[in-house]
């Protein structure tokens, strides 16, 4: 029935269109794993999730003892990630990456959902900042780039590393393809 509808309605180009990057998509997923890379707290984990379940059901993904946290205290996660061998990175684009070898998704979350999220996660804030309402929080500059284990001279706000931090993933991509938002 659903197939019957989708014929009637959906002009024959478009289907076409769609069965070739079916056809696409397939090839990049059975050749390489792709890597999932992301500002912080943008749902990297629920892309790994969704990919290893729909395209690598039957392989061992999981990777345990990660490295997580604020550079300050950083801890190691004793739990195993299920997908976390998809994880690419949160840091800025490296220049290698212009011409990866595998396929590669760059992932990005609305940025006040990032903001939240990073200061209700008390493992990403430096110590002398817990407590401080959000509000103070939107104006502080982060000890921390690409991702809060590494160290850096305070200069972007929280807004203000997220707009860098995707900008920089666009301008290598220098396309929407290969950028999916939610």
């Amino acid at each position: 029935m659903i197939k019957l509808i989708y014929r009637k309605t959906v002009p024959e180009e478009i289907r076409e269109y769609i069965s070739r990057q079916r056809i696409r998509v397939k090839r990049i997923f059975s050749k390489n794993r792709i890597k999932v890379y992301s500002h912080p707290r943008s749902g990297t984990h629920f892309m790994e999730a969704f990919l290893g379940r729909n395209f690598y059901p039957k392989d061992n993904l999981s990777w345990s003892n990660v490295p997580w946290g604020h550079w300050s205290y950083q801890k190691m996660n004793t739990y195993s990630n299920p997908y976390g061998k998809l994880f690419g990175h949160h840091r800025f684009p490296a220049e290698n990456e212009k011409n990866p070898k595998q396929p590669m998704i760059y992932i990005y979350r609305d940025p006040r959902a990032v903001a939240y999220s990073i200061w209700k996660t008390e493992n990403f804030i430096n110590p002398k900042h817990r407590g401080v309402l959000f509000s103070d929080y939107l104006r502080l500059k982060l000890d921390w780039c690409g991702t809060p284990s590494i160290k850096s001279e305070p200069k972007w706000t929280v807004a203000q590393h997220w707009f860098k931090h995707v900008h920089a993933w666009h301008q290598l991509v220098n396309t929407p393809d290969g950028t999916i938002t939610f």
